[in-house]
């Protein structure tokens, strides 16, 4: 109701009944459209980590039909719009689903994808502002507040509780949605709040807690668990298995804090301000190509982390992959190093289907013949940053 408040002054809000304001939110719908359309059984199969990346409609069985309700979900939120407009946009979908699913379902939908959606953009936002110092449970209280969010109700107040940003509830329980149709959500507590009337942080003991359980498959933070190349390797095998990690979705499953080392990974930092993490298996390429071309971006300022070599996915599943080498001020890429031909390394980073190349190009070429092959491009586009004659240029070609 505070957050609401703040967008629509002076103006009432009634949260438990009203729809969500027309608020857009960027974060928040991108944070939906990083997630991959997965049938029910196996969605059901997924580790829990790899669910937060995944989107399914338990009623739905074809992927198509789940797929065409993420994106009303995505326009839905885009526009600021709230149930009423998403049913409206999806009536034919249920029309011409044999189950003949009732609106009730539809709402469950749209509030649980919804709430997800909004805590990620809202945490996308809060967590690198130093002066966010805490989170505020914001839980409305009404006739269809469950007993799971009552249990974060301050007693003496009703308000919901307000803890550190470092608090261990964070980490054990996550975030909202805590169960099916959840509507809590939390505000950020700056640093000059902190004491004022309606801003009191508290600092309880996790055992005094312990009577909150969010509803199983609920909570947790969808910024950690929302980046494949900070889980596991079994992990991301899983996730090619089951085709939610295709490769037309590579470059948008980067969704977390960047500069932080990550799990498995060590960092080598240089004076200008530029570092690279190298993880604990790096691709066979790296010792004997792309390690001096890292260490040269990284010396002239750039933030780079080395991307795991994930082996055998051809022979294991079936599905042609081809591993992109590092992860460049957050962008996907891929290094070439040209030996014969600039134009046909451009064409194997286009075939790897990615928007981001490295180009390691020898003296023997000319600045010519260079700029000729680029001037002559027509295969779409690519943001390449390429290295000649120990200098770095970038050039986006269309």
């Amino acid at each position: 109701m505070i957050h609401a408040d703040e967008e629509r002054p002076g103006k009432e809000i009634n949260a438990a009944d009203d729809e969500i304001p027309p608020i857009k939110f960027e974060e928040a719908v991108e944070f939906l459209k990083r997630k991959v359309p997965i049938q029910k059984k196996k969605f059901s199969e997924l580790e829990d980590k790899l669910k937060f990346r995944a989107f399914t409609v338990a009623k739905l069985g074809t992927i198509k039909s789940i797929e065409t309700v993420k994106e009303q979900l995505i326009a839905t939120i885009a526009d600021g719009k709230g149930y009423a407009e998403f049913w409206n946009r999806i009536k034919q979908t249920v029309e011409d689903d044999p189950t003949k699913i009732k609106p009730g379902y539809w709402e469950t939908v749209f509030r649980t994808n919804t709430q997800s959606a909004y805590m990620a953009g809202k945490l996308e936002q809060f967590q690198n502002d130093k002066s966010v110092v805490a989170y505020q449970l914001l839980v409305i209280e009404d006739s269809r507040t469950t007993q799971i969010c009552r249990n974060l109700l301050k007693k003496s107040t009703s308000y919901g509780m307000i803890l550190p940003k470092s608090h261990s509830f964070w980490k054990t329980y996550g975030f909202a949605p805590y169960h099916m149709n959840c509507r809590t959500s939390i505000r950020a507590v700056f640093k000059s709040q902190v004491g004022k009337p309606g801003n009191i942080v508290e600092n309880p003991t996790m055992k005094s807690l312990k009577s909150f359980k969010p509803q199983k498959g609920f909570g947790g933070n969808p910024l950690d668990t929302g980046n494949w190349w900070k889980l596991t390797e079994s992990q991301i095998e899983q996730a090619i298995e089951y085709g939610i990690l295709g490769q037309f979705n590579r470059e948008d499953n980067i969704f977390a804090v960047y500069d932080d080392i990550w799990n498995g990974y060590k960092r080598k930092s240089y004076n200008s301000g530029g570092w690279y993490d190298l993880c604990d298996n790096p691709p066979d390429d790296w010792f004997t190509d792309n390690k001096r071309i890292v260490e040269f971006l990284a010396e002239k300022g750039y933030h780079i982390k080395v991307i795991p070599a994930i082996q055998n996915v051809d022979k294991k599943y079936g599905v042609k992959w081809s591993n992109p080498d590092i992860l460049l001020n957050g962008k996907l890429a891929d290094i070439k190093t040209v030996f014969t031909s600039v134009k046909s390394r451009l064409k194997s980073a286009k075939n790897q289907k990615l928007k981001n190349v490295v180009l390691f190009i020898p003296d023997s070429f000319t600045l010519e013949e260079i700029y000729s092959t680029f001037e002559d491009w027509n295969h779409g586009r690519l943001n390449i940053t390429w290295i000649y004659k120990n200098k770095i240029y970038n050039t986006n070609l269309k």
